[in-house]
């Protein structure tokens, strides 16, 4: 997001906003530490949701908000970029990943970015 809002004032592609500038809502640790709070309280309730009987007559379209969820978060876990980018993101760094992800994630991770870095 904050990549896109620093580059998308400058680019001939991409439309110009009327009386604002992309800049303008480029996001800080702030914003991301709510952003954070955010998606775990949301998958922490919808989690709590799909096993409470009340909700049953959802439980299928919750859990598979849940499973989309998953998918996408695998899907970016799985990627060597995603871990590089966090990683070298200052807002983040391997503190982040260390902090959130399991051990054999942190190192396979690690080795992902040894690899890409050693071919450079």
């Amino acid at each position: 997001v904050n990549r896109f809002t620093l580059l998308a004032d400058e680019s001939h592609e991409v439309p110009k906003l009327r009386k604002k500038s992309y800049s303008d809502f480029k996001l800080d640790r702030a914003d991301w530490k709510m952003i954070r709070l955010v998606h775990d309280c949301l998958a922490n309730t919808w989690q709590t949701m799909a096993g409470n009987p009340e909700y049953a007559p959802i439980k299928a379209a919750i859990k598979k908000g849940l499973n989309n969820v998953e998918k996408y978060y695998q899907k970016a876990n799985d990627s060597d970029i995603y871990f590089i980018c966090l990683v070298l993101d200052p807002n983040y760094k391997l503190a982040y990943v260390e902090s959130r992800w399991t051990e054999a994630k942190v190192t396979s991770g690690r080795a992902r970015l040894q690899a890409v870095v050693s071919t450079i």
